[in-house]
């Protein structure tokens, strides 16, 4: 295999993080990038923001000065902030259709999660 197709494995995860990472980061850059046509000032909803899939879609969505709301539970609100989102939406206290009153207009919405609307606790 050629050297430039190839990375270190990171020290300090197992070999299972270590394969996992390129994947959630190569999936959050083709559904924002190549499928979402994210563009840069955009706005994006991040649903399950703590997720590997979430927290590469922040970053990513971020970097090209994009707005980034996200969904976690209360617990990984402070993760998700790390990453870097600019609103935070607390999944066991309210409905990301709820927020805002209907006034947050998304350019794109990124999936993490899959549940229906019902499906979702609140």
């Amino acid at each position: 295999m050629p050297e430039k197709l190839v990375a270190l494995a990171a020290p300090t995860f197992t070999p299972e993080e270590n394969c996992a990472m390129p994947l959630a980061a190569l999936t959050s850059y083709e559904a924002l990038f190549v499928r979402g046509n994210l563009q840069p000032n955009s706005r994006i909803l991040v649903l399950g923001g703590s997720s590997a899939c979430g927290m590469y879609a922040t970053y990513l969505a971020k970097s090209i000065n994009c707005f980034v709301a996200a969904t976690c539970s209360t617990k990984n609100i402070d993760v998700v902030k790390s990453f870097g989102a600019d609103m935070i939406i607390d999944y066991t206290s309210q409905h990301w259709t709820e927020v805002g009153q209907g006034n947050m207009k998304y350019d794109l919405i990124f999936d993490c999660v899959g549940a229906e609307k019902d499906e979702q606790t609140l």
